[in-house]
């Protein structure tokens, strides 16, 4: 499994949003630094990777994005996706808009993966051999819409966690993040 921590304080978040590559998305805002990149990093990156996670997470959602509840709520849709993607030696800012409480969990981690993509940042997936092999052979059909890697995915594997044994059921970000029916 993956160890996913946060970050801790102002001057992390300032300096993944100084040296990071950025994507922009109506619902959302991406920073992501990999972590290799620097040879003499300097002394925040040392403090940062010293709490020895593979991937470090900063949620960054205001109060005008709704109450405590729906805050809660996309933080753990947000940590649910990145969790189980296993990115591995990065860090990740996400700064949440106005529009994502409309947003449901399948749209989201659509526009999350394609945000991901086009800044070429790849996942360390058990299945990527399968990965792999699809994106081959999608690389003649560039012209892939999000939305219908949207549909793909919802059209994925449902998780029934009554039916999980009891010797797996670990902290599970994607039963809170309301991938399951109660």
């Amino acid at each position: 499994m993956v160890k996913l921590d946060s970050l801790k304080n102002k001057a992390e978040f300032d300096f993944v949003y100084k040296n990071a590559r950025r994507f922009f998305h109506k619902n959302f805002a991406l920073y992501a630094l990999q972590t290799h990149t620097y040879p003499n990093s300097p002394k925040i990156l040392q403090v940062i990777l010293a709490r020895q996670a593979r991937v470090y997470l900063g949620l960054s959602i205001s109060k005008k994005i709704g109450k405590a509840h729906m805050r809660n709520l996309i933080k753990r849709r947000l940590r649910a996706i990145v969790y189980e993607q296993h990115y591995v030696g990065f860090l990740f800012v996400i700064v949440a808009r106005q529009g994502i409480t409309s947003v449901d969990f399948a749209t989201l981690k659509a526009d999350l993966l394609f945000a991901f993509k086009q800044l070429k940042i790849s996942s360390r997936h058990k299945n990527s051999a399968k990965d792999s092999i699809k994106s081959t052979s999608a690389k003649g059909a560039d012209s892939i819409n999000h939305t219908e890697s949207a549909k793909h995915i919802e059209s994925k594997k449902k998780i029934d966690f009554a039916t999980k044994p009891d010797s797996i059921k670990k902290r599970d970000f994607t039963k809170r993040a309301g991938l399951c029916k109660s």
